[in-house]
């Protein structure tokens, strides 16, 4: 059985505080590589959407789909999350609209990104680890380009979580995966708690939590 990226198991630790509720009636998962993070959400309707379908069987619907090209009706979503994504699409220009197109009026998007200047530790290993985790195009975004991305289709408000914590112990919690997925697991869940406590810097991730424009 293929193990879940740690990267995943901290976003959801993160989400599920993030979001102040777990009840949605339709949701996207959008390049959800599987559904970790998705069938962990309550919700009447979930698919979940990336450009491969995955190695390993997933228990929610999927779809193999572009993000500038989503497949479903308009105002087809209550919330669409699209957790560290954007920063793997060559142009990223249209994805906010074809996101917006499929949700509902009120609808809410809810993002995560790395930022341009994130440090991981070593800091000179950080190139080399983004380019392991597929950034090949950027490292990740400025407060500036992402509103720039988002702000015609979307109320967006962008928050700072610099996952310190995350950041300095990556590796280490590597370590601790290859051994135990539980134990990496339990470390990640008090890791996130940490670092939602002190999410004040630039050298980590940004989210957003955005209102679609109808």
């Amino acid at each position: 059985m293929k193990k879940t990226r740690i990267g995943t198991i901290y976003r959801y630790n993160l989400l599920k505080h993030i979001l102040k509720t777990n009840m949605w009636d339709h949701i996207v998962d959008i390049g959800s590589h599987d559904d970790y993070v998705l069938s962990r959400l309550s919700g009447k309707f979930k698919v979940a959407v990336d450009m491969e379908i995955p190695s390993e069987r997933t228990v929610l619907p999927f779809v193999v789909a572009d993000a500038k090209a989503l497949p479903f009706k308009n105002n087809a979503f209550d919330l669409a999350l699209m957790l560290d994504v954007i920063e793997h699409i060559a142009d990223e220009n249209g994805v906010a609209q074809s996101i917006s197109r499929v949700l509902k009026q009120k609808g809410i998007l809810t993002l995560s990104t790395p930022s341009v200047d994130i440090q991981l530790f070593p800091r000179f290993l950080t190139k080399a680890i983004s380019l392991k985790w597929g950034h090949f195009y950027r490292l990740g975004y400025s407060q500036e380009k992402l509103f720039e991305l988002f702000s015609t289709h979307f109320a967006i408000k962008i928050y700072q979580q610099n996952s310190s914590g995350y950041r300095f112990l990556y590796l280490l919690i590597k370590a601790i995966d290859l051994i135990s997925q539980r134990l990496s697991s339990h470390f990640l869940q008090w890791i996130a708690r940490i670092d939602l406590n002190h999410n004040a810097g630039t050298n980590g991730f940004y989210w957003i939590i955005a209102e679609v424009i109808k």
